[in-house]
């Protein structure tokens, strides 16, 4: 008898077989079909099918492309010494314990339709330069899915457990990887794993990256950076037909993160600092607003010194204080030369005494504000800009001697008289002479009035409208500050309800829901402000025509506000 011949196998012939199979399965070889060492072939094969043993894959062939590398060569090599013979015109020993038919179809070159031409016999799916260490199938037509009752690896293309090539609706031609290891514990047909073969060091090191994903997630989610919340569109029910398409205003920067920011009130009647306005609105007021903008006010700060509304507010808080008074003879020339140093030098100290341990990173010192309209003080005319800016310049240096931490807003307003011919765009300090930045937040005071919007058309259009070549709305003076570089505040906002007022106003309710909707779509993280990104917003709630507590004339527009959620 001839043992070698497979009739009576031996035991040493078992053994091998099975360390044949545990081989393959662990590592499958692409190019176990007939193959000839040291040639690239394009062959239609039609593949056998291991849930039907002796049946050819039903299906038309399916175009080959073979790159042997020289370990695969050498791998061919080997296995050819172990079988039955050495002979280079030796056929491949089948796969043990799988049965294939007696002999395979005769291959044929399936014709692959060329896009600008006639059919050819072969084609390579690759471009030059494209890796080629393993071939990619590319279905050329018909249904090439696996049966329905395939339960194993569901990896597409070669590494696939029945060695059949996974085929797709829409090939996608890519560079082959090796299959993953966590492949190898899977049995070829039943998709049983077999986690007993794996290694110690396979294992932990899946744990390992399974550890790693979770403390991924948990990072991910403490900082707030899965939050998401959905882009806003400024649009109404009963306006989205008059919403112009066009306007910068529809597609605000996204914020990566957490979506939240800085929401108060300010009036001389300390409504947002005893928590009435909080109540009143149903959300805590983060940032107050208050006035010390005169010669005589910016010294004696009487707004957070003993007595004062703001005495004992713990949060952040917007103070505009004065500058320089022209109507007074002062200059902003003799500021740029130090002629105000004393004034200045002496309301800085007075803020740091009355602020006293409250943390001074939570004072924004809005400096000169609305330095662009006429009827300021402190107004800053056209060729003025530079002795401003050399001004104020000097002021942020004795902020540094005096409160260092405490910031600097620079907040005009969002329109411009037309009389003083400045611009605003040299209003920027940058940094000083120590490489320090001068301001820290750029602002601007916005009312619905002069410019009144009463539709979500009119208010796109007005967010990112210009004026004279200088911003008028708010996107065209948020991207301001991002183009400089700081974060992004409206340190006034409010409504105009008189009609009988300059600005011709009304109680228009949607002005504020659209102003809550671009709040949220360009607000960042507060702790971490970027460049553009909406840091805080305060209503002012002062003056008939502009309050909304405790009496006003726009009553609706106060009930749309009380309904909306402001600062997240």
């Amino acid at each position: 008898m001839d043992r070698g011949s497979g009739n009576l196998p031996s035991r040493r012939s078992l053994r091998e077989a099975e360390r044949r199979r545990e081989a393959a399965d662990r590592d499958p070889d692409p190019f176990e079909e007939l193959y000839r060492a040291g040639h690239s072939t394009a062959e239609a094969v039609r593949h056998p099918d291991p849930d039907h043993p002796g049946e050819p894959l039903a299906g038309p062939p399916v175009v080959r492309q073979d790159y042997p590398s020289r370990r695969s060569l050498r791998t061919e090599q080997a296995r050819r010494s172990r079988s039955r013979g050495t002979g280079p015109d030796r056929p491949l020993t089948p796969h043990p314990g799988r049965a294939v038919p007696a002999s395979l179809p005769v291959p044929t070159l399936v014709p692959i339709p060329q896009p600008n031409g006639p059919s050819a016999p072969t084609v390579d799916p690759f471009p030059a330069g494209f890796p080629a260490a393993f071939p990619v199938p590319v279905p050329t037509g018909g249904d090439h899915r696996r049966p329905s009752s395939h339960t194993g690896d569901r990896s597409p293309g070669y590494r696939t457990r029945d060695r059949r090539p996974q085929a797709r609706p829409e090939p996608v031609l890519r560079p082959a990887s090796p299959a993953p290891f966590w492949a190898r514990f899977r049995e070829p047909r039943s998709g049983r794993t077999r986690l007993g073969s794996a290694t110690r060091w396979e294992l932990l090191g899946l744990g390992s990256v399974v550890a790693g994903v979770v403390a991924l997630v948990v990072v991910l989610v403490s900082h707030g950076w899965l939050a998401r919340t959905p882009e806003q569109t400024f649009l109404s029910s009963a306006d989205a037909a008059a919403a112009a398409p066009t306007s910068a205003a529809a597609s605000p920067q996204t914020a990566v993160g957490v979506r939240s920011w800085l929401s108060g009130a300010g009036g001389p009647q300390g409504i947002g600092a005893n928590g009435t306005w909080a109540r009143w609105r149903g959300e805590p007021v983060t940032i107050g607003g208050t006035w010390d903008n005169g010669n005589a006010e910016m010294v004696e700060m009487h707004s957070i010194c003993p007595g004062g509304a703001w005495a004992r507010w713990t949060a952040a808080l917007d103070i505009a204080v004065g500058a320089i008074d022209v109507r007074a003879g002062e200059t902003w020339a003799k500021a740029a030369q130090g002629a105000y140093d004393t004034r200045w030098r002496t309301h800085l100290r007075k803020v740091a005494s009355c602020w006293g341990t409250r943390d001074p990173a939570l004072l924004y010192l809005r400096f000169a504000h609305e330095m662009n309209l006429t009827d300021m003080p402190w107004q800053v005319r056209g060729g003025e800009e530079g002795a401003f800016v050399a001004a104020l310049t000097r002021y942020s240096t004795l902020r540094y001697e005096i409160l260092p931490k405490a910031k600097i807003v620079l907040c005009p307003s969002d329109g411009t008289s037309g009389g003083l011919g400045i611009d605003i765009h040299k209003l920027w300090p940058g940094k000083d002479s120590a490489g320090r930045q001068v301001v820290q937040v750029y602002a601007v005071d916005s009312y619905n009035s002069w410019v009144v919007i009463r539709t979500a058309g009119e208010f796109r259009n007005k967010m990112s409208a210009t004026q004279s070549g200088m911003p008028l709305g708010l996107e065209a003076h948020r991207l301001l500050a991002q183009q400089w570089g700081v974060p992004f505040a409206v340190a006034e906002w409010a409504g105009n309800g008189d009609p009988k007022d300059e600005g011709k106003g009304d109680d228009i309710p949607l002005y504020h829901q659209l102003m809550n909707e671009w709040f949220r779509a360009n607000a960042g993280d507060p702790r971490r402000p970027r460049p553009g990104q909406l840091l805080y917003e305060i209503y002012f709630n002062d003056l008939d025509q502009f309050r909304l507590l405790p009496q006003t004339v726009q009553p609706r527009s106060a009930q749309q506000y009380r309904d909306l959620v402001w600062g997240r």
